[in-house]
């Protein structure tokens, strides 16, 4: 699949990844003069319906937490029948980097079932929503 020179008003740089639900380009955002991270849909899935909702319950998800280690939603959007979201284009540093916690001395990275087990436990402020509902709760997602 060639990567697009646009998606909607979003000039594209490059490719950032591919997953089982999307592919995420790096993008600059010319009304705010800022990079962006852009996930889509692939035609392909976006025709279920199970899949465009959960595309919706991570973008809630990701809107209701407010966490250095969890990237942030800007927005979503729909361009020319896709589905967008709009994310912050840095990667989390890894959950648990903070220094009070010993991981980023170590170089440890918590895994997802620790960072499940935070979320759970109400660690994460996520405000009523459950993340296990999401389907996957790890720090490159």
């Amino acid at each position: 699949m060639a990567i697009p020179a646009m998606l909607g008003s979003y000039p594209i740089e490059r490719e950032l990844g591919r997953g089982g639900m999307g592919v995420v380009y790096l993008a600059r955002d010319p009304r705010l003069n800022r990079q962006v991270a852009i996930k889509i849909v692939p035609d392909a899935l976006a025709g279920n319906p199970d899949n465009m909702a959960r595309f919706e319950r991570e973008a809630r998800l990701l809107a209701a937490v407010n966490h250095p280690n969890i990237a942030s939603i800007y927005g979503v959007e729909d361009v020319n029948g896709q589905r967008l979201a709009i994310r912050g284009p840095d990667r989390p540093r890894g959950v648990g980097a903070s220094k009070s916690d010993g991981a980023a001395e170590s170089g440890q990275r918590r895994t997802a079932p620790r960072l499940q087990a935070r979320v759970g436990s109400g660690g994460l402020p996520l405000h009523g929503l459950d993340a296990r509902r999401h389907g996957r709760c790890d720090p490159e997602h």
